[in-house]
């Protein structure tokens, strides 16, 4: 996307896109103004999911054009594909901090109905995640700091 039709291509289809809610938000709002709520898409009547598969083809492809294609400058990894030396202990770690944040996520909204023994079982385990994270997160610091030393 360092070009200029790498950066007019994105802009016009975030133009067409918002061109294409503001009619279908006016459309709705004609039809029932009482009642009127916006919609986060916009099904078209043969192809119901067009938008969406749009919206997803799109932001992949921009994505892997920036990682893949893309100036050289924007390349996140090494020539071979790996991950550069200097970076890869803190994007490892963040990686598991990824996780950890997603198991919290998980045990976290899955307990909300859980009372007595299992609910603080699943109470227990949020806390050991939850500090798990966050030796993880200062891990990333840790690592960063010794690399300076």
């Amino acid at each position: 996307m360092g070009s200029f039709v790498g950066h007019v291509l994105p802009g016009f289809a975030f133009l067409a896109l918002g061109l294409w809610h503001l009619f279908n938000n006016i459309k709705l709002f004609c039809l029932h103004p009482n009642t009127f709520t916006s919609s986060p898409w916009f099904p078209i009547i043969k192809l119901r999911h067009l938008e969406l598969y749009l919206i997803m083809f799109s932001s992949s492809a921009s994505i892997s054009m920036e990682l893949f294609i893309g100036p050289s400058r924007h390349h996140p990894f090494d020539s071979d594909g790996t991950i550069p030396a200097a970076a890869s202990e803190g994007l490892t770690i963040l990686a598991a901090a990824a996780a950890f944040t997603q198991e919290l996520l998980l045990f976290h909204f899955h307990s909300t109905d859980h009372m007595g023994f299992e609910g603080q079982y699943h109470l227990i385990l949020q806390l050991i995640i939850f500090v798990s994270l966050l030796t993880t997160l200062m891990g990333i610091y840790c690592s960063e700091t010794l690399k300076k030393i």
